[in-house]
């Protein structure tokens, strides 16, 4: 049934598992035109969860760096 394929993707989106993304590829070929679309918003949705996490990282990352080079000229 095509409604609980797109519920399937719609929990997998609020779970925000980038890791199911391969698997949700796979729905992409679903023959429900409305599963081909749940699929996309869910991929694009986390895609961008995934670049808001790795902007977090590389911030937490710059801030360490800024912290370590203080804390070295400080000795």
């Amino acid at each position: 049934e095509g409604s609980v394929r797109v519920a399937a993707l719609m929990a997998l989106d609020k779970i925000g598992d980038y890791a199911t993304a391969s698997a949700i590829t796979d729905t992409l070929r679903d023959q429900e035109e409305t599963v081909r679309g749940q699929a996309l918003r869910t991929l694009n949705s986390l895609q961008d969860k995934k670049a808001a996490e790795i902007a977090r990282e590389q911030a937490r990352q710059e801030e360490l760096r800024r912290q370590a080079e203080d804390a070295a000229r400080k000795r």
